[in-house]
């Protein structure tokens, strides 16, 4: 369970960057893709989880540090979900008129 919750972490964590910075002038689909570093964020954000939920892990017992990596988690893909709304409402469209 904390996998698919992680994955979907990842995934909105990747639409909010989209969503803030999107890569619109493009001539090809293989330069849309390769020439976006934003495409990295989510991977470096996710290392980041990873390294404080294994920081949790070692400084606490089990029982305790399922739940509480599992709600941080949660917590995080709710906030950044949120986030990915807003950004939508607001920056989107404003990105689309510079074009």
């Amino acid at each position: 369970m904390p996998a698919v919750l992680a994955t979907v972490c990842e995934n909105t964590i990747a639409m909010v960057t989209d969503v803030y910075a999107p890569k619109l002038n493009w001539e090809n689909e293989q330069q849309a893709v390769k020439n976006n570093f934003m495409a990295v964020v989510p991977m470096f954000v996710m290392m980041g989880l990873s390294i404080i939920s294994v920081f949790i892990i070692l400084n606490t017992e089990l029982i305790i540090s399922a739940p509480l990596i599992t709600v941080m988690i949660v917590v995080f893909a709710f906030l950044c979900y949120k986030w990915m709304i807003r950004l939508g409402r607001t920056h989107f469209p404003k990105k689309l008129e510079e074009l």
